[in-house]
């Protein structure tokens, strides 16, 4: 083991290009001690930490590393003596002292800079189920998606699936770090479409983000093809955005417009209301209430309800009218959005409280719309960063979903 003072060398230059900052020296021949002369102009071998050190910032194997003749790095035997924080040591039948390149302090926690490599094979596992199919997806070996797995998740500290047979299951970790970087996923798989619209000098596309209720029902799709109408060359991007994850969408600046129901919360949105409705009730269409003009809770008592559940704000709502009128209901079917309780009422499965807007995405005559009574108030809007001036077109959109949204309020 070698014990000696520590010196400083100037900035020196590897071959194939690679540049060594100021590093501290150990020699046992003291600060100015005699160093052996080698090729690259640097005395004693090289180590770099990011050689030396695991993600968790512990010296996972002492090797020798040197610039080889291509300038790239290759290991040698092992390396004798303290780490890189006693700055001293040698390599076995190498009594030339050692040279650590610091690059930085060394991380001591799991956190290291994420590749887009990583995150690509991450996306693919989630949306196929299994480092098998994902490797089919990106063209590459079931091994190779299995490693690059395995190094995320020792970057990050955690780990993000349960193996569960031959398929992989988000752990709970693993789904919220999915729900916060979805939105960088969806960036990274737009950037060749954003070089291609940069070298062919294309116009950029207005991306538009709506929650369910309002893009699966006739509002939206109405709305865009007369907004297309009025602007023929301009390219739309349109994506269904839960009404949860909408505003992070719009301040991720994954989308340059929002529609969703208020209140908006976020402090660096603005919002525009276009358009404020009153829940309805649905019946099926051979139902006996179909022939009274409103409905009520007192005449829901003995039906089987099928409603949103309580994570949307339709259900909170209905919840609050249903204490303040004093007619608990009981509920049979849960929904997890309006829509989908719309198709269940259709098939005759029970009655329902909606929206207007996902009432207009069934095929009419399915179910009978009736005014709901004691009333249920939304409203909806248009979102969009402060930082960023609402454009013309944006506007005429906003014109024109408050015009259609007009004749699709029920009598």
């Amino acid at each position: 083991m070698l014990q000696g003072a520590v010196a400083r060398t100037p900035v020196r230059r590897l071959p194939g290009g690679r540049f060594l900052p100021p590093v501290q020296v150990t020699s046992a021949n003291g600060p100015r001690g005699r160093m052996l002369p080698r090729s690259d102009g640097l005395a004693g071998p090289i180590v770099t930490f990011r050689s030396l050190w695991n993600n968790a910032g512990l010296i996972r194997s002492r090797r020798r590393i040197s610039p080889n003749r291509s300038g790239t790095l290759s290991s040698g035997p092992a390396l004798q003596g303290p780490g890189p924080n006693g700055d001293a040591g040698c390599f076995q039948n190498d009594p030339r002292p050692v040279i650590f390149a610091r690059h930085g302090r060394p991380k001591t926690g799991p956190m290291k800079n994420l590749r887009i490599r990583q995150l690509k094979a991450y996306q693919a596992i989630v949306s196929t189920g299994s480092a098998t199919a994902a490797a089919e997806m990106l063209s590459l070996t079931q091994p190779a998606v299995s490693r690059i797995l395995a190094s995320l998740e020792a970057d990050l500290g955690f780990q993000l699936f349960e193996r569960r047979g031959r398929h992989l299951v988000h752990s709970d970790k693993g789904r919220k770090f999915f729900r916060m970087i979805e939105a960088t996923l969806t960036g990274l798989d737009a950037l060749p479409g954003i070089v291609e619209d940069i070298r062919l000098e294309r116009g950029s596309p207005l991306r538009i983000s709506a929650i369910g209720p309002l893009l699966f029902s006739t509002l939206v799709p109405s709305a865009l093809r007369q907004f297309q109408s009025v602007y023929p060359d301009l390219r739309l991007k349109v994506n269904w955005v839960d009404r949860l994850d909408i505003e992070d969408w719009i301040v991720n600046q994954n989308s340059d417009i929002g529609l969703t129901l208020m209140p908006v919360e976020h402090p660096l949105l603005d919002a525009h209301e276009f358009v404020s409705v009153n829940a309805v009730a649905l019946l099926p269409e051979d139902h006996a209430l179909t022939g009274k003009s409103i409905i009520g809770p007192s005449d829901f008592r003995d039906e089987r309800l099928i409603i949103p559940n309580r994570r949307t704000r339709l259900r909170q709502l209905a919840d609050k009218c249903m204490l303040e009128a004093k007619h608990p209901l009981p509920i049979a079917i849960e929904t997890s959005t309006a829509i989908a309780s719309c198709h269940l009422v259709a098939a005759g499965m029970g009655v329902g409280i909606s929206d207007p807007f996902s009432a207009t995405g069934i095929r009419q005559g399915r179910f009978v719309v009736r005014p709901w009574h004691p009333t249920i108030r939304m409203s909806y809007a248009a979102i969009w960063l402060k930082s960023r001036t609402l454009s013309e077109r944006s506007v005429t959109l906003i014109e024109i979903l408050r015009d259609i949204a007009g004749t699709l309020r029920p009598p």
